[in-house]
């Protein structure tokens, strides 16, 4: 194996941020990972090199005056092939509803199955909407 067929990747499962090293063995799908001090740096840098994804955390824009961005996040990991996209539709979204957190805002974004959950409450006691 090349350097090139190896990645380092720092592992982002526990606080231990170990850096591992991730290596591609022969035409089939095996890999030797080293570095990892637990078990789930192993599963976590076989599923970066296979299907990369991540949990999407922003705030999207609201048609409310006393709340003109609310924070949100997906309740499941997006391929990171897909962020892109998602922050393209959600750059045109703008929430019409008011919202408590961990209320659903979006059901499928982008096209993932993954929905959008408020992180932040929309709701003020003056509020009746």
């Amino acid at each position: 194996m090349t350097m090139a067929d190896a990645r380092q990747i720092v592992c982002i499962q526990c606080p231990q941020g170990c850096t591992l090293r991730a290596e591609k063995l022969g035409t089939v799908p095996s890999y030797e990972i080293t570095g990892n001090k637990c078990p789930r740096g192993r599963a976590y840098a076989i599923k970066e090199l296979t299907n990369p994804s991540r949990t999407l955390t922003t705030t999207v824009a609201t048609v409310f005056s006393d709340c003109p961005l609310v924070s949100v996040r997906t309740d499941g990991d997006i391929p990171l092939r897909d962020v892109f996209r998602a922050m393209q539709e959600l750059n045109s979204y703008r929430a019409k509803k008011r919202l408590h957190p961990g209320e659903v805002m979006i059901a499928d974004l982008a096209g993932t199955g993954v929905a959008l959950l408020a992180t932040s409450d929309m709701i003020t006691p003056d509020t009746t909407n």
